[in-house]
């Protein structure tokens, strides 16, 4: 394993959704009452779904993260620290999460049909 490129090395240590097949994740989802529209709503949080903290990176640092996305945040030492630091300091979470709304809302917007206003922000609109 030790010439392993790092994806590999990776996969074998974590159990990971996408290795799961479709019909597999379908029938997962569908015991627990679940449907494929749930999958952003699941991204992480499933202890305080409805408040805005730091419970996602909690999950994270506990190895309960449910997508591939999730578990290489564990990969790198910047992004490892981001997650010790914001799963043990609420307070720098919300600062830096505050930050980065006022950075997005600064993104202009696309000229003429370039882009659009989503009705859901789930799916395109047709």
């Amino acid at each position: 394993m030790e010439g392993s490129p790092p994806q590999m090395r990776f996969s074998r240590r974590f159990p990971l959704l996408s290795t799961i097949s479709p019909y597999r994740m379908k029938a997962l989802f569908a015991a627990q009452g679940l449907n494929a529209d749930n999958v952003v709503a699941l991204s992480g949080d499933f202890v305080t779904q409805s408040k805005l903290d730091n419970q996602y990176y909690q999950n994270v640092a506990d190895l309960k993260g449910l997508f591939f996305s999730d578990w290489s945040l564990l990969t790198s030492g910047e992004t490892l620290n981001l997650v010790n630091n914001f799963q043990t300091t609420p307070q720098h979470f919300e600062a830096k999460f505050a930050e980065s709304m006022v950075k997005m809302g600064n993104i202009p917007m696309l000229p003429g049909t370039k882009g659009e206003f989503r009705k859901s922000c789930r799916a395109v609109n047709y």
